[in-house]
C-alpha cells in the first residue's frame, strides 16, 4: 500500500468511529440515560417522607439516596442496611377512593391504608398480595388498583374482581418498598363526595434532559478513540479495544437501584448514586481515551522523535513541576512534598540508568503535570500516573530497545505506585474518615459519633443567685430530639413541653436547668458510651431515657454492637503487623467492607441492641450516674409494630424493680393503648401533641423525684 493510501485509511477509521459512536451513543441513551439522571425531589405538599437514611427522621422532601421522582415515576428503592423509606401522604378526613398504578418495571410496593397488618396491601406488576384476614395472593393483569368504601366498607378491586378488605381508617396513607425498587406512576384519591382530592402522575416528571446529547458527545469520543486505535494498530489492537469498549457498555448496564447498592455497601456516605454512576461512565472511559491518544501520530515514542528533543522541552517540564509541586503539594508535610517529587522525577532514571534522551519525553509529560496542578494531590497524581502508563504501554517497543533495564525497573516502580496513589486519593476525600475501622462499622448513622454527646436543647429559669440548682437531662434518639419533623423548633419535643411544666411548678428559691441530648439514631449502648462526657456537660440530679427503637428496630449487621466493639477492641490489641498495616490502609478497609456488605444475608441481621444488652447499658447508666436518678420510658409505636417492643418495655420495668435510683414511666399507659397511634406522627415520631401528652406524664414523676411540692 503506498504512502499516501496508509494515510487516507489512518484518516478514515477515526472519523467513521467518530460517526458510528455517536449514533450508537444516542441510541443507548435513550434506553440508559435515565441511570445518570440528577432525580428531582419529591415535593408535593402533605407528602413526607420517612427515611432511616436521613437520621430516622421526617424531614421536608428532598431527593433522598432511596426515594425520589425519576424516569416518570415516584421511585422507592430498598436499602442496604436499613429498611425502605416511607412516604407518608395525609389523606382528607373522609376518603372513598384510592387509585393506585405501578409502572411495569416496578418492584414489590407494600401500600398501608390504615393501621396494623390488616390494612396491607402488596402489588407488583403480575401479582397483589393482601392480609385480611391471612395472606392471599392473586394474579395481576392490570398495574392498577383501587381501594373503594361502600355501604359494606372497604374492598380492593382489580381486574374486574373486588377483595373485602379490613375496617380501614386511611387518614394516612404509607407506601414502601417490599422488594426491589417500586415506582409509583400515578396516585388518586377520592373524598366522601367524590370529589378528586389527589391526582398526582408522575409519568411525565424526572425524565432525562439532553440525555440525547450527552449520548452523541460520549459516544463520538468513545468511536473516535477506537477508530484512532484500529488505524494505529489493525487487528492486533482489537482484542484490547473490546475490552475498553466493553468496560463503559458494563457500566450504562448498572441499574439505579445497583448504584445505590454499591454506595451503600461502599460506605460512600457523601455519594449519590447518581453521581457515583456518572463518576464512574467517565473513569470507564479514561482506558479507551487514553488508548486513542496514544495512537495519535507523533505521541508515542519512536526512534526518530527520541532525536527531536529540544531544551525548551526542559525549561516548560521544569516550570510547570514547579507549579505543580507548589499548588498539588499544598497541604502536604515534608515526607508527602518529598513523594510527590521522587514521583515528578522519575522519568529522569532513564539518564540515571542508561543515558537516554529525555527531552522527548518531557514534551510528553506535560499532561501530567498539568493533571496535578489542576485537581491536586491524590487524583491529581492518579491521573497523572494512568497517563503515563499510556505513554510507557505505547512507547514500548522504543524504550525497550534502547533502554530495557530502566524501562522495567520504571514499569516496576510505576505499578508499585498504582495502589498508593488510589490510596492518596482515597485520604484526599471524605474517605479518610470513613473507610477506617471505626468508620465502616458506623454505617450510615448508627453509632455514628458514638464517641460524642450532642446537645440539641437547653434552657432554665430561676434566679441565677437560686441556692438550690437541680438539673434534669434527657437523652433518646430522634422521638427525643436533634430531628427535622419540626424544623428548628426544639421546644416542640416533650423535654422543653416537660421544662416549661416544672418551671411553673418550681419552688421558690429553686432554679431548674433542663439538657436535651437527644439526637437521630442514639442507642442505649451509645448513651452509655458516652455518659462520662454527658455528665461533665449536664452534672445531671435526673436522667431521663427515652428509648426502645433504635435499639430493637435498627437491624443491618450480622453482630450487635457489643460485639462489634469487642471486635475493634480487639484488633486495636492485636500485635500482628500485617493486620494494624491493613486497618490503617483506607483502600483496604474500604474494599473490605463493600465485599462483607455485599455477601451478608439479611436473614441473619440482628438488632444493634438486643434486650439483654440494653439492660446491661441502662444498669451501666445507672451505676454510672451515681446518686443520681434514672427515668426510664419506652417508645411509643403504631399498632401495628407494638408486639415487637413489649421485651423491651418489661426489660425496663425489671430494672427499675431491680436497681434502687431507676424509676419507669408507663407512657403507653399514660396515653392510652388504644390511642397512642393517634399521638404519632408516623410509626414512632410524637406529634407535637403527643410530645404535650409525653411531657404531662412524666413531669409529675419528676418533681416527685425532685422532691418539690410547694411551687413559687
Amino acid at each position: 500500500m503506498s504512502r499516501i493510501g496508509r494515510r487516507l485509511r489512518r484518516v478514515r477509521w477515526p472519523w467513521a468511529g467518530l460517526l458510528m459512536g455517536g449514533l450508537l451513543g444516542i441510541y443507548l441513551a435513550y434506553g440508559f440515560a435515565g441511570h445518570f439522571t440528577t432525580p428531582e425531589p419529591l415535593n408535593e405538599s402533605g407528602w413526607q417522607l420517612v427515611s432511616p437514611m436521613l437520621d430516622e427522621t421526617v424531614r421536608e422532601p428532598v431527593a433522598g439516596r432511596g426515594t425520589h421522582v425519576l424516569d416518570g415515576a415516584l421511585v422507592i428503592t430498598e436499602h442496604v442496611f436499613y429498611r425502605s423509606d416511607t412516604v407518608r401522604i395525609r389523606m382528607p378526613v373522609q376518603v372513598r377512593a384510592i387509585e393506585v398504578e405501578i409502572a411495569p418495571d416496578s418492584g414489590r410496593l407494600g401500600i398501608l391504608a390504615g393501621q396494623g397488618p390488616d390494612a396491607r396491601v402488596e402489588l407488583e406488576p403480575g401479582s397483589l398480595t393482601t392480609y385480611h384476614p391471612d395472606p392471599q395472593h392473586f394474579p395481576l393483569a392490570s398495574p392498577v388498583v383501587r381501594f373503594v368504601q361502600d355501604a359494606s366498607g372497604w374492598r380492593v378491586e382489580f381486574d374486574g374482581k373486588s377483595v373485602a378488605m379490613a375496617a380501614l381508617s386511611p387518614n394516612v396513607l404509607e407506601l414502601e418498598t417490599v422488594a426491589g425498587r417500586s415506582r409509583l406512576r400515578r396516585l388518586r384519591v377520592e373524598d366522601a363526595t367524590g370529589r378528586v382530592v389527589i391526582d398526582k402522575d408522575f409519568s411525565r416528571e424526572g425524565l432525562p434532559s439532553r440525555g440525547w446529547l450527552w449520548g452523541l458527545l460520549l459516544g463520538a469520543v468513545a468511536g473516535w478513540a477506537a477508530g484512532q486505535r484500529v488505524s494505529a494498530s489493525g487487528r492486533p489492537g482489537a482484542v484490547w479495544l473490546a475490552l475498553w469498549l466493553a468496560i463503559p457498555i458494563g457500566v450504562c448496564a448498572i441499574s439505579p437501584a445497583g448504584w445505590l447498592q454499591i454506595v451503600e455497601t461502599a460506605y460512600l456516605t457523601e455519594t449519590t448514586a447518581w453521581s457515583l454512576a456518572r463518576a464512574s461512565l467517565f473513569a470507564a472511559m479514561l482506558p479507551l481515551l487514553l488508548s486513542g491518544v496514544s495512537a495519535v501520530p507523533g505521541v508515542a515514542l519512536d526512534p526518530r522523535a527520541l532525536r527531536r528533543g529540544k531544551s525548551a522541552d526542559r525549561l516548560v517540564w521544569g516550570v510547570l513541576a514547579l507549579c505543580a509541586v507548589g499548588l498539588g503539594g499544598k497541604g502536604l508535610g515534608l515526607v508527602g512534598i518529598g513523594l510527590l517529587v521522587l514521583f515528578l522525577a522519575l522519568p529522569g532514571w532513564w539518564v540515571f540508568r542508561e543515558n537516554l534522551p529525555i527531552d522527548p519525553w518531557l514534551r510528553r509529560d506535560l499532561p501530567a503535570l498539568v493533571a496535578i496542578i489542576a485537581c491536586g494531590w491524590g487524583f491529581g497524581v492518579l491521573l497523572a500516573l494512568l497517563w503515563r502508563w499510556t505513554m510507557l504501554m505505547s512507547s514500548l517497543s522504543t524504550l525497550v530497545r534502547y533502554a530495557p533495564r530502566a524501562t522495567a525497573e520504571m514499569a516496576f516502580v510505576m505499578l508499585l505506585a498504582l495502589p498508593l496513589t488510589v490510596e492518596a486519593t482515597a485520604r484526599a476525600t471524605f474517605l479518610d474518615q470513613v473507610w477506617t475501622p471505626e468508620g465502616v462499622q458506623v454505617g450510615f448513622v448508627s453509632e455514628q459519633g458514638s464517641g460524642e454527646v450532642a446537645l440539641g436543647w437547653t434552657s432554665s429559669c430561676g434566679p441565677t443567685t437560686a441556692p438550690e440548682v437541680y438539673r434534669v437531662a434527657y437523652a433518646g434518639g430522634s422521638s427525643t430530639g436533634g430531628a427535622y419533623q419540626f424544623g428548628d423548633d426544639s421546644e416542640a419535643f416533650f423535654p422543653a413541653q416537660a421544662h416549661r411544666l416544672l418551671c411553673a411548678a418550681r419552688p421558690a428559691g429553686v432554679r431548674l436547668e433542663s439538657f436535651n441530648f437527644g439526637d437521630g439514631d442514639r442507642t442505649s449502648f451509645t448513651i452509655s458510651r458516652t455518659l462520662e462526657q454527658l455528665v461533665d456537660v449536664a452534672h445531671p440530679d435526673v436522667l431521663v431515657l427515652y428509648l426502645g427503637v433504635n435499639d430493637v428496630f435498627t437491624q443491618r449487621h450480622g453482630k450487635t454492637s457489643k460485639e462489634r466493639e469487642a471486635e475493634r477492641a480487639a484488633r486495636s490489641g492485636s500485635g500482628n503487623l500485617l493486620g494494624r498495616v491493613g486497618a490503617s490502609s483506607r483502600l483496604v478497609v474500604g474494599l473490605g467492607a463493600a465485599l462483607r456488605s455485599s455477601q451478608r444475608d439479611r436473614r441473619t441481621y440482628v438488632s444493634d441492641v438486643p434486650v439483654e444488652d440494653a439492660a446491661e447499658n441502662l444498669e451501666q447508666i445507672a451505676v454510672g450516674l451515681g446518686a443520681a436518678s434514672v427515668v426510664l420510658m419506652t417508645e411509643q409505636v403504631q399498632s401495628g409494630n407494638r408486639a415487637v417492643l413489649q421485651p423491651y418495655d418489661a426489660m425496663q420495668r425489671r430494672v427499675a424493680d431491680a436497681v434502687s435510683n431507676v424509676h419507669f414511666v408507663d407512657v403507653q399507659a399514660g396515653l392510652g393503648k388504644g390511642r397512642v397511634d393517634a399521638f404519632l406522627a408516623d410509626r414512632n415520631h410524637l406529634t407535637r401533641e403527643g410530645n404535650r401528652e409525653v411531657a404531662g406524664l412524666l413531669a409529675p414523676e419528676l418533681r416527685r423525684l425532685l422532691r418539690w411540692t410547694q411551687p413559687e
